[in-house]
């Protein structure tokens, strides 16, 4: 399979003249013009599911994912699909309305791609009735976003699953695993959610926290941290507890950073169970088992 160029967009000149800003203009008013005519094509689902197996095999998970860092990954993405319609990998036209609709139907995500590309939301929920939740820092908030309906909301969250190489079916309708960047996905569908398709996207963490930073944020005291350094250095028991999203992993996370070598040079071999791979210590004698 060649190379596919994200530099190019399907169906444009590659000599265009003009400022960016008034490329920039005309793109987006062909955009909606080809978003129009996009919702009148048909496509066979054989044709769909062709061209979903290509991408998966053209792009790294890396690009494909939502969470991609990828500033071309639109771009990339409607340049593959291009390549494979030119390739007449299925019988269908090049056409930039045909790469618009197969685009929307391989990669578009409704109501969930503003709040994806939103850094300060930490989870997003899909709940059952179609009602979409959004964390920030550490407080849930309804966005008022609706899917348009039931189907629109299964076939989205189909579309997130398989954009990973993953599947989900009536026959096997609940799955969860790790995106690219870290951020944890879980979704369900009729008959394992009665009330209709259910999704959790929870964000990977960027940021690590020192015992330093949750002084520093009014998170605990300095004798706290002072308490919880010395406790880790005496090999002491911890349990930590606490409701969904009050920093427990976070926590756990800054008091693996405080292991260090003995004075006598010893180390200390951890081993780390999870249900959900989370945590990601920066402590080299780990085994980590999920």
């Amino acid at each position: 399979m060649s190379a596919v160029s994200p530099s190019a967009e399907p169906g444009m000149p590659m000599n265009a003249v003009g400022t960016a800003t008034e490329s920039s203009m005309l793109m987006t008013s062909l955009r909606a013009l080809w978003a129009r005519q996009a919702e009148r094509i048909e496509i066979s689902e054989e044709d769909l599911e062709a061209v979903r197996e290509n991408l998966l095999q053209m792009l790294p998970p890396e690009v494909l994912s939502p969470f991609s860092a990828d500033p071309h990954r639109t771009e990339k993405i409607r340049a593959a699909i291009h390549e494979l319609l030119r390739q007449e990998v299925v019988d269908l036209p090049p056409s930039p309305q045909m790469v618009e609709a197969l685009y929307r139907l391989v990669a578009g995500l409704g109501p969930l791609e503003g709040l994806i590309r939103d850094k300060n939301i930490s989870e997003i929920i899909v709940e059952a009735p179609g009602s979409i939740l959004v964390e920030r820092d550490g407080m849930m908030y309804p966005t008022g976003l609706r899917f348009a309906s039931p189907q629109e909301a299964v076939e989205i969250t189909q579309r997130l699953v398989i954009l990973m190489g993953k599947r989900i079916s009536r026959a096997e309708p609940i799955v969860s695993f790790n995106l690219p960047d870290g951020s944890r996905l879980t979704a369900t569908i009729p008959p394992a959610s009665l009330g209709g398709p259910t999704l959790s996207i929870r964000r990977f963490r960027e940021r690590r926290f020192s015992l330093q930073d949750w002084v520093r944020l009014g998170s605990m005291s300095p004798e706290m941290a002072d308490y919880l350094d010395r406790a880790i250095a005496a090999n002491c028991n911890m349990l930590i507890a606490g409701s969904v999203s009050t920093g427990k992993t976070t926590l756990l996370e800054t008091l693996l950073s405080q292991l260090r070598p003995g004075r006598d040079g010893s180390v200390r071999s951890v081993v780390i169970i999870e249900d959900t791979h989370e945590l990601r210590p920066t402590y080299p004698h780990v085994r980590q088992l999920v």
